[in-house]
């Protein structure tokens, strides 16, 4: 793979409402309204940044030391550590909805799964992790016990139908449809596992615990396995993000700084400025623009970047029409499905028509995706699949993944 080392400018800075400033625990970006969601803790407020303006949309009040955020098609949800409950909030009206208790206490991580429409929230001090219907009435479904840990879980990773939770020393990987842990990992000798990210194209998790980075295998029990590579940084970290097409993730570095990773090299390939004690940031994929919380200056900051040419050997990357799936197309082999339904394949294929470099290597053949046969293969032209006309042959095989961006 040829590629450039990655490019930033600071694009903007947006002022926040409110007046202590300080702590803020989480920053989520929600790509089917164009937003930015973040808990300005000391302030008791969630402020809303609509990122086509880079501007404050909305400021929700009486969120009390709001801790993990995550975003559903009509939701979103915030985790109160203060009460114990989970504020949930109309996207498109910004008014709370419910105030859903939680069995756990000092709540933390938030995930909204689309497959099983329920919210996952992690306690810190109990070790819990109680499900939480997505939509009304918002009722708590089940408690399932995690790891015992000194530490207390932290925020989830979802990925491959499975919840990742750093707890401890350990990762638990959760079963979502019946709490069941099919594997717990230890990754660390002490300290704690922090927030980290999964990239689909090398199946690998890149976690975080004191001043260094855990490369993790994606195979194994559980789809969890060992330590294969360790990116050493100047200080903690808690919130990651990644930005998959990039090859880029980012984590907020408490010692002062964003630490760029290169996915591939598995290297630390740029420092950005930021305060002493920042920590947390998420990322636009569709605009490659990186929105970092400066808590205790009360502002966040936009850097743009580019990772310049890059010849991406896993081939290109496409937009599925839905805002909560993106999709990897590898055009070295053709497709398979993981975790799609057909509609997501029927949007993310058609969305391929007139793009350059699309052919793909004579011999596609899909496999079952979501109990249906995709067959590509044969000497003919594929029927229905717009911008795949250029596909004949029989033989290979090859990938199609999906990530969850709306967690």
């Amino acid at each position: 793979m040829h590629q450039t080392t990655p490019s930033f400018s600071l694009d903007t800075t947006i002022q926040l409402p409110g007046t202590q400033g300080g702590h803020g625990d989480w920053v989520t970006y929600d790509p089917a309204t164009h937003t930015v969601w973040l808990a300005q803790s000391p302030d008791n407020n969630v402020v809303v940044i609509d990122t086509r303006t880079n501007t404050v949309k909305a400021v929700i009040s009486d969120v009390t030391n709001g801790n993990g955020i995550a975003v559903g098609p009509q939701y979103a949800y915030v985790a109160d550590p203060t009460h114990n409950v989970v504020d949930v909030i109309d996207k498109y009206s910004y008014k709370i909805v419910a105030k859903v208790p939680a069995t756990g206490t000092t709540l933390d991580s938030v995930t909204y799964l689309a497959a099983t429409q329920q919210v996952y929230v992690a306690s810190d001090d109990n070790n819990v992790l109680d499900a939480i219907s997505a939509n009304p009435p918002f009722s708590q479904t089940a408690s399932y016990k995690l790891t015992a840990s000194s530490t207390g879980p932290d925020v989830a990773t979802y990925a491959k139908g499975t919840i990742y939770m750093p707890d401890g020393v350990k990762v638990d990987a959760i079963d979502p449809t019946n709490g069941q842990i099919l594997a717990s990992p230890t990754l660390v000798s002490s300290g704690a596992v922090k927030p980290g990210v999964y990239d689909p194209v090398t199946n690998q998790f890149f976690g975080t615990t004191d001043n260094q980075i855990e490369v993790v295998s994606g195979s194994g029990t559980g789809g969890i396995g060992g330590v294969v590579g360790t990116i050493k940084l100047a200080g903690s970290t808690d919130e990651a993000a990644i930005d998959v097409r990039s090859r880029l993730a980012f984590f907020g570095d408490k010692v002062g700084q964003v630490d760029v990773v290169n996915l591939d090299s598995m290297k630390v390939v740029a420092t950005l400025p930021a305060e002493t004690g920042m920590h947390t940031l998420t990322v636009n994929p569709q605009t490659h623009e990186l929105y970092v919380y400066e808590n205790n200056r009360n502002v966040v900051d936009v850097w743009k970047y580019s990772n310049g040419a890059i010849t991406q050997a896993h081939g290109p990357w496409i937009h599925t029409g839905s805002p909560d799936h993106m999709a990897f197309a590898n055009g070295d082999a053709g497709f398979t499905g993981s975790d799609l339904t057909q509609q997501d394949l029927k949007s993310a294929l058609s969305g391929m028509q007139g793009t350059p470099g699309m052919q793909g290597t004579p011999g596609m053949q899909g496999t079952v995706i979501s109990g249906a046969q995709i067959d590509l293969s044969g000497s003919g032209q594929p029927v229905g699949v717009a911008g795949l006309n250029q596909w004949t042959g029989s033989g290979a095989k090859g990938v199609l993944t999906a990530i969850n961006h709306g967690t």
